[in-house]
């Protein structure tokens, strides 16, 4: 008798439900940001928020010198910054 593949209740061999869980929780969370209304004013503000908060960021860096934790932290969050510059850059380019 051939066994019932109903997609709802069936999961192949090795594949763990919590994957196809945090998989489909990272499509919908990219759907409802994707949505964001803002205007160009906000995004400009954003932009230059971001912009002040890079250049703080990096002077941080510099002061944190023996904190070697808090460095790598400091570190992560402006890659952060920067992917997010470049994102609204897309939208609002710099000015020449």
């Amino acid at each position: 008798m051939a066994q019932n593949k109903n997609p709802i209740n069936y999961l192949p061999p090795g594949l763990d439900s919590s994957i196809i869980i945090l998989n489909l929780f990272k499509y919908i969370k990219e759907v409802i940001m994707a949505a964001l209304d803002v205007t160009k004013e906000e995004l400009t503000l954003l932009k230059m928020l971001l912009n002040r908060e890079e250049v703080s960021t990096r002077i941080e860096i510099h002061h944190a010198r023996l904190s070697f934790e808090y460095r790598d932290y400091l570190k992560s969050r402006q890659k952060e910054i920067s992917e997010l510059l470049d994102k609204i850059k897309k939208y609002i380019p710099d000015e020449q």
